[in-house]
């Protein structure tokens, strides 16, 4: 009798414990890389927002040094 729990056990329990792991790992690792995902898109729009910047930057600098080139002209 005590062979036959055993047997259930390994015949049922076991690959419903294994199944359950792989299936709980997935979830896990498919949230991961929603997260990773979404980090990376703030990430992309962080870096965008600071290179349009850099580039206003850039053009007020270029307008500045106009202006100056031109008081120093006259």
């Amino acid at each position: 009798m005590e062979n036959t729990a055993l047997i259930v056990f390994i015949v049922i329990g076991l690959p419903i414990i294994c199944f359950t792991v792989i299936y709980l790992t997935r979830i896990i690792i498919k949230q991961g890389n929603q997260n990773k995902k979404r980090h990376q898109e703030d990430d992309i729009e962080v870096i965008e927002k600071i290179y349009h910047g850099l580039k206003d930057l850039d053009d007020r600098v270029e307008n500045l040094e106009t202006i100056l080139f031109k008081q120093h002209r006259e």
